[in-house]
């Protein structure tokens, strides 16, 4: 059964997405899998504290990076400043690979300053990697964002727990952290592998994502995924740009030409070069933006989010045979 025009980049993106972040969350948990074998570790000199440190250099840009992001990508497309959800998209996917691969030299090297240096690039962009898509893969999936949210969801929580189920069987096999074991190494550069492949998938999202072309193409009726994309890539498209939102041109029928001539007209562009507004006015458009965008939640999300904060549950790997669960 052929999908509709429609669809096609939605679904191949969605399906990408879905790895990127299931990856992003496998490296998020690497760490924990093997807490105290990594506090054992006599070259990293690991104390609860450094690993305090080293968990809060992870998450605390968190708090502010998708914010700063989502308002980079709210201002209008004419602003110097303007950067397309889907370039930002590729752009924190590479930053966070690079970080984990900082991470993992570190871990051999045996230099905590670079394993936590390392841990702090990647955690810099790890939320943005999983919020940048909404500024443009739900457009892609017009009717159906709420069966692919669920579906990318499931994916990135298969991260987690993957992570937990293989990489401490990862640090036994390389024999683990005494007597000169190198199993924290190999813990981090298994890690550091699966990160880097964030990067090239984030890069064929974005592709994707701005190609109307891929809409249209005529090699979609037959054939593996991997001649699809080579017969796509070959027609050369529209060679469209990351200022295309998802939202359809038209190749893929949507009504995106007469949406973007209404905001030119309603933002002065459109008849000529249209003037960088004063930073003042950017920052309110971002902030509206973001108010915008959190009144549209459901209450209902924030019942789920304010219970979700009063359950923490640690799982930690303490033997071949042993798995204690911590509450």
């Amino acid at each position: 059964m052929a999908l509709p025009p429609r669809l096609r980049r939605g679904v191949v993106c969605a399906a990408l997405l879905a790895i990127v972040l299931a990856c992003n969350h496998f490296c998020r948990d690497a760490p924990g899998t093997i807490e105290e074998q990594l506090r054992a570790d006599p070259s990293l000199d690991v104390t609860p504290t450094r690993f305090s440190i080293m968990t809060a250099l992870y998450f605390a840009p968190s708090a502010l990076v998708p914010l700063v992001a989502g308002g980079v990508s709210s201002l209008p497309k004419h602003h110097a400043a303007y950067v397309s959800p889907q370039r930002a998209f590729a752009t924190v996917a590479a930053v966070g690979a690079a970080g984990n691969v900082l991470s993992a030299a570190g871990a051999s090297s045996g230099s905590f300053a670079a394993l936590a240096c390392g841990r702090a690039v990647a955690g810099s962009v790890y939320e943005a990697i999983d919020m940048t898509p909404l500024g443009f893969v739900p457009a892609l999936l017009p009717g159906l964002w709420g069966t692919a949210s669920g579906f990318i969801t499931g994916a990135l929580r298969l991260g987690s727990v993957l992570a937990f189920a293989a990489l401490p069987r990862i640090y036994e096999q390389s024999g683990g952290g005494a007597d000169g074991g190198g199993g924290v190494a190999a813990v981090f550069w298994f890690a550091a592998c699966v990160g880097v492949v964030m990067w090239p998938l984030a890069a064929i999202v974005r592709e994707v994502a701005t190609r109307a072309a891929f809409d249209a193409s005529p090699h979609w009726g037959g054939g593996s995924l991997g001649a699809r994309l080579r017969a796509w890539l070959s027609d050369g498209g529209d060679g469209g740009d990351d200022d295309d939102d998802g939202g359809g041109g038209a190749a893929s029928g949507g009504g995106g030409g007469e949406a973007l001539k209404a905001f030119e007209s309603s933002t002065g562009g459109g008849g000529g070069e249209a003037p960088t507004p004063p930073i003042a006015s950017s920052i309110a458009t971002a902030v509206a933006a973001v108010v915008s965008a959190v009144e549209t939640v459901p209450r209902s999300f924030w019942l789920y989010a304010l219970s979700g904060t009063c359950m923490y549950r640690r799982v930690l790997y303490t033997g071949p045979h042993t798995t204690a669960f911590a509450w």
